[in-house]
C-alpha cells in the first residue's frame, strides 16, 4: 500500500491503516503540523478512522493523509463555531418566549438545538487549546465590552449558566427556565461572541502560544 502524507512518499509506513496513520503523525510532528484527513484509495476515512484507526477499512492502494498547520486549524475551528452564535441566541430567545405561552414541547426543541451549539463551543475551545498545549487560566480573552478576562472564567461561567438551565428543567421551572434563556444564556452568547473571535485573533498571531 502506497502511503502518502501531503505529496510526500513514506517509504518506512507499515501495512495496516494504523500502522500507517502513526507514521503520518510522526512525520507531521516532525514538520509541526497535524493528520486532519485519511484517504484511502479515493474515499475520505470517517473521523473515527483517525481516533480508532483499526475500525477503518483494510489496508487498499493508496493511503493519503492530509495535515494542516495546528494554529490555523484551531483559528479555523474557532471562527467557524463563532458564526453559531446567532442561530443560537434565536434559539434561546424562542425557546424562552415558548415557555412563557406555556409551550414547552416546542421550546424544548429550540433548546436542545442551542445546547448542542453550546456543546460544538465548548469542544472546538478545549480541543484547540488542548492541540496548542494552552492552559485556559493563562489565556486572557475579550468579553462582549472588550474588557478581557482568563479564558477559564469564561468558561466556569458558561458551565454555571448550564447548570441552572439543566436544574430548571429537572425542576420543571419553566418560568424560572425562560428567565435563564432570556437572559443569562443571552448575556453568555454575547460574551462568548467576543471571547472565540479574541481567542481566534490571539492563536493566530501568536499571542496565546504557550
Amino acid at each position: 500500500m502506497k502511503v502518502i502524507v501531503d505529496t510526500l512518499v513514506l517509504t518506512d509506513a507499515a501495512g495496516s491503516v494504523a500502522d500507517a496513520l502513526s507514521a503520518a503523525r510522526l512525520d507531521a510532528q516532525r514538520r509541526g503540523r497535524v493528520v486532519v484527513e485519511a484517504i484511502l484509495d479515493g474515499q475520505t476515512l470517517p473521523d473515527g478512522a483517525l481516533s480508532d484507526p483499526s475500525s477503518a477499512l483494510s489496508p487498499a492502494k493508496e493511503l493519503r493523509f492530509v495535515t494542516a498547520d495546528p494554529a490555523e486549524l484551531v483559528c479555523s475551528t474557532l471562527r467557524g463555531v463563532a458564526s453559531l452564535i446567532g442561530d443560537l441566541k434565536a434559539d434561546q430567545s424562542a425557546a424562552a418566549s415558548m415557555l412563557m405561552e406555556g409551550k414547552v414541547s416546542e421550546a424544548m426543541d429550540r433548546l436542545h438545538s442551542a445546547l448542542r451549539a453550546w456543546q460544538t463551543i465548548r469542544d472546538a475551545v478545549m480541543d484547540g487549546t488542548t492541540l496548542l498545549g494552552l492552559k485556559t487560566e493563562a489565556i486572557s480573552v475579550p468579553g462582549k465590552d472588550a474588557t478581557e478576562g482568563p479564558l477559564s472564567e469564561r468558561i466556569r461561567s458558561l458551565a454555571d449558566c448550564l447548570h441552572e438551565v439543566k436544574r430548571s428543567i429537572g425542576a420543571e421551572d419553566w418560568s424560572g427556565l425562560s428567565d435563564v434563556l432570556g437572559y443569562d444564556m443571552q448575556d453568555q452568547a454575547d460574551v462568548w461572541e467576543a471571547s472565540l473571535s479574541g481567542l481566534a485573533d490571539k492563536v493566530w498571531g501568536g499571542g496565546a502560544r504557550a
